[in-house]
């Protein structure tokens, strides 16, 4: 049992303490306007997290529709990486 307590313990020391991309950290609370399978990210959060979404063909519409959004309007797209060069291209 010695193992799986404080802060040295297997679960604490070595799952949940690692840094992770694509991540935010806040204060949850109970919103009564919501339904229970909903959750709401204040604005500010939401503009600043990025995914990674690869452009296909079956999304080539949308993915046109997010970057010229930009960045300042949810949902938008704040960069466009080129896979073949690596090259960034902020939209801000």
């Amino acid at each position: 049992m010695q193992r799986l307590k404080g802060k040295h313990g297997r679960f604490r020391c070595h799952l949940s303490g690692k840094r992770v991309d694509f991540t935010a950290r806040t204060v949850i609370s109970p919103d009564p306007n919501m339904h229970i399978d909903e959750i709401g990210v204040p604005i500010h959060i939401a503009l600043t997290l990025t995914f990674p979404e690869i452009v296909n063909g079956m999304n080539l519409e949308q993915m046109k529709k997010l970057v010229l959004a930009g960045p300042d309007v949810h949902p938008g797209a704040n960069y466009v990486l080129e896979s073949s060069t690596g090259r960034r291209y902020m939209l801000k």
